[in-house]
């Protein structure tokens, strides 16, 4: 994984003028545009890997103020790999799936070339996991009897990946051409107007004044964010710039400070209105309209929130942290005021959606809407030489998501022809037996594993594909079934020994990344509970009173597992507290029945009160004192 090159001069005109194209092409193809869908994505796919070959160096040891002669090579070849599906493509279609040795050899060329575009961007382990799952197409008749199939031939495994729209130009294509793309350039727009700025100075100016106010700062803040970016390192470097240096000025560790960042960062893949790029593949996918997902995606999304708001309040009292006086921070209502034209065009989002149109609609509303809001106020008005940065910028936000998604059409391409998905699913069902948690533990095992390599996008794509269709037959819903792999894929950010975002925080924060990381773990534990609460509660499923108390009571039994963990609630805890505490977690996260949760309900209350009388009993020995 390499960072983006520097350019200047000529060739930076022509990356510019490309990315602003590649953006105007797809604006153009989802509102007016009457086009083949193979052609489309095929120039999905070549705007993307021209791009990358010329903004992205081959590694990080390469220069990156010119492009050396063999990436406008790679580029060039990425080109003809592209035109050549797009004027033989009927013919390869009338050949019924029969490879020329032509054929063959673009095929080859084009799936290198996405491979090695992938690997600049978002690193090894997906191309590896994409050439392993190749060889499996190749030998598996040399493997065991459990994962074994008859094995296929090189021109047969490149027309599944290259010639059908069942690989490289498959459903994860299809779904990043069309809805994800546009949603980027959304944010990407919305944060060249200035909203990024705009959430963190109303984030701080709302919590400033409570225990712990910088970091709460940074909850609040990537809340705000992640709702329209859907990319927890992206949040990362947007809030934590502002967040990290206030946490370590009011006396939070570098670890802790870039650890919050990172955690909380990690919620905006679950926050609508966008939320992250899975969730466009999951509506493909599973046939259920964006808008219904998003609806039932927010209670859990502000539950994990809560979680790490809750964890940053106690980590305050425990560090003895006093919050900021209110006459040091911004005046709420004109920090509100100054910036509430950023909201309108989230709610034209929400609102579009509501009424039943695409989500691609709505992300084309969402920008025009953009554009004409930021005009409301001088210092944030958007001319046309803005507006042609906004499109560039989100070409480039964009391919390094385009390059996973591409590169996971190898996977379910292969995945596809070799018929390993039953296989996996049956494995999974056997292992497990009639035990659900065992199930659910061993989808969380293997999603965590891939997405400590992988992208999240990715590592729900793989996952999906294996594990779906035996949760499915363990009686999960549809729905729950792939929220909670796309919630299992999002771990890899904050869990170690590879957190991309928890890195992130540490490097912003000057800390040591993997204490950072075991810390990110800590503050996001709601990764690993709230994905079993929506199976086992009615969460996402059913009416909304049992919906909503369900809620409270998964947010009184997170509070609880924070307080367990951190041995602390205003003050350290006895250990019959600890003991109640702990008691609560588990009655109110693991309940039998309702005698369970009031169990749980009353041990949660007596830990609160005992806590309260114990500080007016000190109180009361201070004074006499």
């Amino acid at each position: 994984m390499t960072s983006q090159r520097h350019l200047t001069g000529i060739i930076a005109k022509v990356a510019m003028v490309t990315a602003v194209a590649m953006t105007l092409f797809h604006l153009y193809y989802t509102t007016l545009g009457i086009m083949q869908m193979m052609y489309f994505r095929s120039f999905h796919v070549m705007f993307a890997c021209v791009l990358i070959f010329l903004l992205y160096p081959i590694s990080r040891k390469s220069s990156r103020s010119s492009v050396p002669w063999y990436d406008y090579l790679f580029a060039a070849l990425t080109i003809a790999g592209g035109t050549y599906i797009i004027v033989e493509f009927e013919s390869m279609v009338a050949r019924l799936g029969i490879q020329t040795t032509r054929d063959v050899v673009f095929a080859i060329i084009t799936i290198s070339l996405v491979l090695e575009a992938t690997r600049r961007t978002v690193g090894n382990a997906l191309p590896i996991l994409c050439l392993v799952f190749i060889a499996y197409a190749m030998f598996g008749h040399y493997l065991p009897d459990a994962i074994a199939h008859r094995g296929f031939s090189i021109q047969r495994i490149t027309s599944q990946l290259y010639s059908t729209m069942e690989g490289i130009y498959g459903m994860t294509t299809k779904a990043m051409a069309v809805y994800v793309f546009l949603f980027i350039v959304f944010g990407a727009f919305l944060d060249a107007s200035g909203a990024g700025n705009y959430f963190n100075d109303l984030a701080y100016s709302l919590t400033g004044s409570w225990r712990g106010g910088p970091a709460q700062t940074a909850v609040v803040a990537s809340t705000l964010m992640g709702s329209v970016s859907g990319a927890a390192v992206a949040n990362v470097v947007a809030t934590g710039s502002f967040t990290i240096p206030l946490m370590k000025k009011v006396g939070y560790r570098p670890h802790e400070a870039g650890a919050i960042e990172a955690a909380a960062s990690t919620g905006g893949q679950f926050m609508p209105p966008v939320m992250g790029s899975g969730i466009f593949i999951m509506s493909e996918w599973t046939g259920i309209p964006y808008f219904e997902i998003v609806k039932l995606a927010f209670l859990p999304a502000l539950l994990y929130f809560f979680s790490v708001g809750v964890y940053v309040y106690i980590q305050a009292n425990k560090m003895g942290l006093q919050p900021i006086p209110r006459s040091d921070l911004p005046p709420i209502g004109k920090t509100l005021l100054k910036g509430i034209h950023y909201m309108v065009p989230l709610i034209i989002l929400v609102v579009v959606l509501l009424i039943g149109r695409t989500p691609t609609f709505a992300a084309v509303i969402g920008i025009l809407s953009v554009i004409v809001i930021s005009w409301f106020r001088r210092e944030t008005r958007m001319y046309p030489r803005d507006i042609m940065r906004g499109l560039a910028m989100g070409a480039r936000k964009a391919i390094a998501v385009s390059a996973a998604c591409v590169a996971s059409g190898v996977v379910v391409g292969v995945v596809g022809l070799t018929g390993i998905g039953l296989s996996f699913s049956s494995g999974v069902i056997s292992l497990a037996g009639d035990s659900l948690i065992l199930a659910l533990l061993l989808v969380m095992g293997a999603t965590g594993i891939l997405g400590m390599g992988l992208p999240i996008t990715a590592a729900y794509i793989v996952t999906a594909i294996l594990a779906a269709p035996a949760m499915l037959k363990m009686g999960i819903p549809l729905l729950v079934a792939h929220m909670v792999i796309f919630w299992f894929s999002s771990i890899g950010n904050v869990t170690p020994p590879v957190c991309l975002a928890a890195y992130a925080g540490a490097g912003m924060a000057g800390a040591d990344p993997m204490r950072t990381g075991f810390t990110a773990w800590n503050v996001a534990k709601g990764l690993y509970v709230i994905p079993f609460m929506m199976v086992y509660t009615p969460l996402m499923t059913g009416e909304p009173g049992p919906i909503l108390l369900n809620t409270c009571l998964i947010a009184l039994g997170l509070t609880a597992f924070t307080i367990t963990l951190s041995r602390q609630l205003i003050r350290p805890l006895s250990l019959f507290q600890h003991a109640a505490f702990l008691g609560a977690t588990i009655f109110l996260l693991f309940p039998i029945n309702t005698i369970t949760y009031g169990l749980g309900m009353a041990l949660f209350l007596w830990g609160i009160v005992s806590d309260i009388l114990k500080g007016r009993e000190k109180i009361s020995q201070t004074a006499s004192a």
